[in-house]
């Protein structure tokens, strides 16, 4: 990979995240849920009107 020493962008893998963080990552009941709640949260914007052109 070549980087351009003029262009100041962040490492996004920079950093390690603890075991506890994996294993939140890796629990399906906990992706299952966190699914649920933004599909709802979804849901509300879309049904609020997420202000449209139409009319």
């Amino acid at each position: 990979m070549v980087v351009n020493s003029r262009i100041k962008t962040k490492n996004i893998m920079a950093y390690k995240i603890s075991k506890a963080e994996h294993a939140k990552m890796q629990n399906p009941f906990i992706q299952f849920f966190k699914y649920i709640y933004l599909s709802i949260k979804i849901m509300f914007v879309v049904a609020a009107g997420h202000g449209g052109t139409r009319n």
